[in-house]
């Protein structure tokens, strides 16, 4: 996943940091390093998998999901995630904070309309935090064990959840915004460090948005 950043208030690149370096070249050079342990972190993800299906344990995504496991996640998802969910349809006449430290899929309705004008429609579904990520579903009667993300069974409920809408197509991807977590320690010693970090966590929550990381695959009009 690509990264970008969006800080509001970013930092005075006359401002040295460390070394001598100004923060502007610091941020770049931290960035790459990211990047790389990004990629590294996916490998290792892969490599997972890997060794989980010689356990017999294979996650699944929206696509792959079997006709006896259908009624066991419309379960699921109206019991514990349907009402734990916050769409949001976004207005080009109103104005949305999505600046907070959460994940979010970004939905692109390509709505059907008899004048063919071509009109989307764009809505945020927030991720709720208080839900376990991995649904476990039950064996299947090759004795496998499925396991699917809790993203994806969100997608698998579309239909479910844009129900009062008319589309032709839809789009989804994940959408993560990161706010600034800058932590000094050595400042104002007559603080402990449980203290600091405590007022830095509930600073966290108003800072400035430093980062986007958003699917490779989402479309430029959707992205803007």
């Amino acid at each position: 996943m690509p990264l970008f950043n969006v800080s509001r208030n970013p930092l005075k690149q006359e401002k040295e940091c460390f070394a001598g370096r100004s923060a502007e070249a610091l941020l770049k050079e931290i960035t790459q390093k990211v990047i790389v342990l990004q990629t590294e972190s996916l490998n290792i993800l892969h490599t997972i998998y890997q060794e989980m299906e010689k356990e017999n344990i294979f996650f699944i995504d929206h696509n792959q999901v079997l006709p006896e496991q259908e009624e066991f996640l419309k379960d699921y998802f109206l019991q514990y995630v349907n009402p734990a969910l916050v769409t949001i349809i976004l207005s080009q006449d109103q104005s949305q904070d999505l600046s907070s430290n959460k994940a979010f899929i970004v939905v692109t309705l390509d709505l059907d309309s008899e004048d063919e004008s071509g009109e989307k429609l764009h809505a945020l579904i927030e991720i709720p935090k208080e839900i376990k990520r991995f649904i476990v579903l039950p064996k299947g009667e090759n004795g496998r064990q499925y396991v699917m993300m809790l993203d994806d069974l969100i997608r698998y409920h579309f239909k479910m959840i844009f129900s009062f809408f008319k589309y032709k197509k839809i789009e989804a991807h994940m959408v993560k915004i990161t706010r600034d977590a800058e932590l000094d320690l050595e400042e104002d010693v007559s603080k402990s460090y449980v203290e600091k970090i405590t007022v830095s966590v509930k600073d966290r929550m108003i800072s400035d948005p430093v980062r986007m990381v958003y699917d490779k695959e989402i479309s430029d009009d959707t992205l803007a």
